[in-house]
This record gives C-alpha cells, structure tokens and sequence, in this order.
C-alpha cells in the first residue's frame, strides 16, 4: 500500500473514533474508566459521551443537522433541459463487495447518484463523466465499477471515466482537466444534497462551469414524538453532516 493510501486509511480511522458513535462512545468510556476513582467529573464525562450519543441519534438532531448542510436545491425538468450543460459529471462513493455480482460494485450511495445521471442523460441526450479512482490501492477504480453499472444496468453508452481520484478535490481537477480537453465549459454536477456544497467549492476555479444537481435529499416525515427517539437513520444523518462540515473545514485550511 503506497503512501497516499496509508494517508487515506489513518483519516478515515481517525474519522471512525471522533464522528459518532465513536466519538460519543470514547467520550463515555474514559468517563467509565476514571469513574474508579470516584471522580465526579469522571461520571460527568460518562454521562456528557451517552448524552451526546443520544442526541445525535435522534430525528430532531440528526436529520436536521444533515438538512442544514442541503445548501443546493433540486433542479425540476425545465431547469435541467434548460441548462446549457454539455456534460453530466458524476462523483464516485464508494464500494462494496458484491459476492452475487462477482466482484466489487458501486455502493448504494454511488448508485443513488448513479441512477439520477440516468435520468438527467434522458433528458439533455449529453454524456455522462464518472470519477473516482482506488484510493486504497484497490485493483478497480470507482470510475471501471460505475461505468460499468450505467452500461449494463441503465443502458448508458456515452461514458466517459476519470479512474484517478481520491477525493473531492480530486474529482474536480482530474474531471476539469479531461472535460476541456473535449472543449466541455459547463456541466451538471452530481453529488448527494449533503456533499453538494464541499463538491461546488472543490469545482471552483477549475474553469468549469458548475450546475449543481443534488440527489438523495435528507428529507424525512417523522412525527413529533418520534423525533425523540433514538434511530439508526438519524444516527448517521449526524455523521454524514459532521463529516461534511470537517471536510468542508480541512478543504479550506488545505486548498
């Protein structure tokens, strides 16, 4: 594994202990692990990590962070067929395993994206741009999986791939440089509603024109009472925003 991946694996490790539930989690049993002591703060600690831990597993705290990270509306049809865009560029997220496949496919996140190009290829007619590369050193690129996705099970033949990315910033460099060499200006951009804004900022001043086309909205109809309940869902809305506004934060100090 090269160096860039060793990177890659330690952020992400990293991200694993702070973001919740690991985080909340830590934080609760260094509160369990001084408590011995009879620490008063110790069980303060213990309680802060369950409490946090809590809260960002409910709808009225998860599910709204996510929404205030959706910066970026919907495009409607007569937007999309009025956009001028030459290109639709799709970013990858990831892989899994797929054993029934046979090998690796996109993720369930990368497919949701996936399926929306589709139907914004339906309606301009202009080629579809999949990035991603292996960030992990892994034998296929994001880019071969998705491609191969939009041509077997969507029937998307005007592909084109960008196989070595792996990141953000990434895409919107080695997409920008493969676009103008096919004297492409402006493109719709598609990411999920929540990575949309770090995405944007990523494609500026690449000399692209940018029309942002989010999918996969946070939007949730849960009942009041409801909103208080811890939920999985909720739990990971919460990490997907904090993630995003790290990321969003690391992209500022870096690029």
């Amino acid at each position: 594994m090269g160096r860039t991946s060793v990177s890659i694996l330690l952020t992400r490790t990293l991200e694993t202990l702070l973001l919740p539930p690991g985080g909340p989690l830590l934080l609760a049993a260094a509160g369990v692990a001084l408590s011995w002591r009879g620490w008063l703060r110790a069980r303060w600690l213990a309680a802060a990590g369950l409490a946090l831990l809590y809260l960002c597993a409910t709808p009225l705290v998860g599910d709204a962070l996510l929404r205030a990270t959706e910066r970026y509306p919907a495009q409607t049809a007569a937007q999309v067929r009025a956009s001028g865009a030459e290109a639709i560029v799709v970013l990858g997220a990831g892989r899994t395993s797929g054993p029934e496949y046979g090998g690796p496919v996109p993720s369930a996140y990368s497919l949701q994206r996936l399926r929306y190009a589709t139907y914004l290829h339906r309606l301009t007619g202009v080629p579809i741009l999949v990035s991603g590369g292996a960030p992990l050193d892994e034998k296929v690129a994001e880019a071969t999986l998705m491609a191969a996705t939009l041509r077997q099970a969507f029937g998307i033949e005007q592909v084109w791939m960008e196989r070595g990315s792996r990141n953000t910033e990434e895409n919107a460099l080695y997409s920008a440089r493969l676009l103008r060499a096919r004297h492409i200006h402006r493109i719709l951009l598609v990411t999920h509603a929540w990575h949309m804004a770090r995405a944007v900022a990523a494609f500026q001043g690449t000399g692209l024109e940018i029309v942002a086309a989010p999918t996969g909205f946070a939007r949730r109809d849960v009942a009041l009472p409801l909103r208080l309940l811890p939920s999985a869902d909720a739990l990971l809305h919460c990490r997907l925003a904090l993630h995003e506004s790290l990321g969003a934060l690391w992209y500022r100090l870096r690029y």
